[in-house]
């Protein structure tokens, strides 16, 4: 497969290229409007609020990212606080205590959209005001354990601090510190109260200023991360404008600005053409900064930057499938920098790295794969790794696990990714990792498997019906996703939520809505048009199957039996035919299959399943193994 990505069954995971479409915002309105008016999705909760709808969306969305942050925590954890709490003098009987359990019991519960500020309020006897107060200081005490951060300063550090330069210095790299742990919104109200301080001076030396530029680049980061446009843009041009500052001033002074405010610069400048990035060239281009970057941090010496930005260089060569060769070599260099320097997480970084290059040029197969990322993720796990490294590696390790047949490897390392990225980055970053992972997990019990028998009298695997909780669970993540689709900026995202909203709208025995699917495959099939090959691969199995199994069971209404057995049955076992010859197939696409054929409602169509089923189990025999327990159904 040269020159092009595999095409990865049901989730195919875009994990470097993030496109920020204009219209994001009318199409994601539209068609989750769409779906609430034919579906009835919102909660009687949000339908009788008597706030403005602009009131009641942004009330919901600062509840949806307190109450997820709390539980991306690990349950030891929030016990452990609860703990500590409990140890005081009539702990129970505090605000603070029943609050805990109050969001406790919404998170443990998934009550998160029933959170009510007026009703907690009341039934505490406290104000508004209050509550926000209280909530904020639970939130604080909890990452502060789950970061393990504990702030020490030394004697050197509190005289040094007396001064203005001393100061900065100390608290730059105090909020550096915070950075490489993870803690990135801590870090940005200390980096935004230093930046103050730099602005009130009139004039700053170098070193302030080489700090200046340190400083503005790391807000600028985590912007980048966020996504916020407005901010990402002020620090972009923030940091480029101190710099061209600083290197007036090492002209004036005879001097050559540090390589730590050039290294700096390089990073700042590779994160303007990937924020919008749609073309290969701006990715190019970012690379070739950050080669530069590379060139200065050997000269520094710094072997953690180093290793840091060679990964970095390497990841970004996933996006030039030209460029495969060139991203192995690159990753021999960093691995035996590594292995000179006995940097364990880094060195089981650039393996997962390898495996994967290897996978996606076909050196490798999937189960080979798989194999090798659950050793190494293992060994990465327990190394304790930098937080730079954990998302790399964690994109890789879902899209790995995306091609494979074991959904609860895609959901555990979907969780962890998720979980990692609304702890450190926010829950807006995560918004997109953290609704992938919640539908993977609902679409993998949403069709309940049972054992029937052929018209031959053979017994085989098929679905009957539907797991009508985990559709509601599913209706729910809808519902949430409409409070937020304003945030909503990632094609790829747009179109996953299209593809899903088709799904459960064609599975629907009772209340099949054949305009409403419609307008879904128009939808998809626009953002095909207009974004795309890379866009065009995106969940492109499983649109295709719908698109034809829609217009078949549309036809069901208007067409005798005869007529549409002539033409659907020869198409329906044509398709079977070729997903059971394909590498990539996964359960999911299987129990589609099956309801097709039970929608179409004629025996004909059950027994092509059958032959499915048996050429599949000849091919994978333990296929069906996460499927235990089978109920009897009936042909």
């Amino acid at each position: 497969m040269s020159g092009s990505l595999p095409i990865v069954c049901t989730k195919i995971y875009i994990n470097v290229i993030y496109c920020n479409c204009n219209f994001s915002y009318f199409l994601v309105c539209f068609a989750i409007v769409e779906y609430s008016r034919h579906n009835s999705l919102q909660t009687i909760e949000i339908s009788s609020n008597s706030l403005s709808p602009k009131a009641r969306r942004q009330r919901k969305t600062t509840t949806l990212k307190y109450l997820y942050e709390i539980a991306a925590i690990p349950d030891s954890k929030r016990a452990e606080l609860l703990g500590n709490l409990m140890k005081r003098k009539n702990a129970g009987d505090q605000v603070n205590v029943k609050l805990l359990r109050l969001i406790y019991e919404h998170v443990n519960e998934n009550k998160i959209l029933q959170w009510d500020d007026d009703s907690i309020c009341t039934g505490l006897g406290i104000s508004r005001d209050m509550l926000y107060c209280h909530k904020s200081w639970l939130l604080k005490k909890l990452r502060m354990l789950y970061f393990g951060w504990e702030k020490k300063d030394s004697k050197a550090d509190k005289v040094n601090r007396k001064r203005f330069l001393g100061l900065v210095t100390a608290e730059t790299e105090e909020a550096k510190k915070m950075l490489d742990a993870g803690m990135r919104k801590e870090s940005k109200l200390m980096l935004r109260s230093i930046e103050k301080k730099m602005l009130s001076k009139t004039r700053l030396s170098i070193k302030e200023k080489e700090l200046f530029v340190a400083v503005s680049r790391y807000l600028c980061q985590y912007y980048y991360n966020l996504k916020k446009e407005n901010s990402f843009n002020r620090y972009y041009y923030q940091t480029i404008r101190i710099y061209r500052s600083l290197l007036r001033s090492c002209r004036l002074n005879n001097k050559e600005a540090s390589l730590d405010s050039r290294i700096h610069f390089y990073y700042c400048l590779s994160y303007k053409p990937t924020y919008n990035g749609k073309k290969i060239e701006e990715f190019v281009k970012a690379r070739g900064y950050l080669e530069k970057a590379l060139e200065l941090s050997r000269e520094s010496g710094d072997i953690l930057k180093q290793s840091e930005l060679i990964i970095n260089i390497a990841n970004f060569y996933s996006v030039e499938a030209s460029s495969f060769g060139k991203a192995i070599e690159t990753i021999n260099e960093g691995m035996k920098l590594a292995a000179n320097r006995n940097l364990q997480s880094d060195i089981y970084c650039y393996k997962i790295l390898g495996i994967f290059y290897g996978f996606i040029t076909q050196k490798a197969g999937i189960k080979e794969t798989i194999e090798q990322l659950k050793l190494y993720y293992s060994s990465f796990e327990k190394s304790n790794p930098r937080t730079s490294l954990v998302r790399i590696v964690l994109m890789k390790a879902v899209f790995l696990a995306s091609s494979y047949s074991d959904n609860n490897m895609l959901n555990d390392f979907f969780r962890k990714l998720y979980r990692f990225e609304i702890l450190n980055y926010g829950y807006n970053s995560s918004f997109r990792t953290m609704y992938s992972s919640r539908f993977s997990m609902y679409l993998e019990d949403l069709f309940i498997p049972c054992l029937i028998r052929s018209t031959q009298g053979e017994e085989f695997v098929f679905s009957n019906s539907l797991n009508n909780e985990v559709k509601k669970k599913m209706l729910i993540a809808f519902d949430e996703i409409l409070v937020n689709f304003h945030r909503i900026t990632d094609v790829y995202f747009i179109k996953e939520i299209y593809t899903y909203m088709l799904l459960v709208t064609f599975v629907n025995a009772d209340e099949f809505d054949p305009d409403q699917c419609g307008y879904f495959i128009k939808r998809i099939e626009w953002l095909n048009r207009s974004r795309g090959k890379i866009v065009t691969e995106a969940n492109h199995i499983l649109f295709e199957f719908l698109r034809q199994f829609v217009k078949m069971r549309s036809d069901k209404r208007y067409l005798s039996k005869e007529d549409f057995l002539q033409k659907y049955l020869l198409l329906f076992r044509g398709k079977t035919a070729e997903l059971a010859s394909g590498e990539i197939f996964t359960p999911l696409m299987y129990f589609v299959i099956c309801h097709s054929a039970k929608l179409a409602g004629y025996g004909e169509f059950t027994d092509v399943v059958a032959e499915l089923n048996k050429s599949i189990l000849e091919k994978h025999p333990g296929f069906f193994y996460s499927y235990k327990t089978l109920r009897s159904g009936s042909s």
